[in-house]
């Protein structure tokens, strides 16, 4: 699904370290690097919300979204 394409009903977050987040990210998204965001999903997570993770490569957003949905929350990959 590409940022364009997206709808308006979750909170995108962005998976990159804080510097290459600073350099470029997608307007309106919460910084919350991948490994931060894996060793502490139930922090950051709510099952009963939706969310949009992205990355640069899209590698980092494709793998937290197959092991996200795993453990039951409602997360979906986007690119630019």
């Amino acid at each position: 699904m590409s940022y364009q394409d997206y709808h308006n009903d979750g909170e995108i977050i962005d998976l990159e370290d804080v510097i290459t987040y600073q350099e470029f990210h997608l307007p309106n998204s919460l910084n919350i690097p991948y490994d931060k965001l894996m060793f502490n999903y139930k922090e950051y997570l709510n099952k009963d919300k939706k969310y949009y993770l992205y990355c640069k490569k899209g590698r980092k957003s494709k793998k937290a979204v197959q092991i996200l949905k795993f453990y039951g929350y409602n997360v979906e990959q986007i690119t630019k």
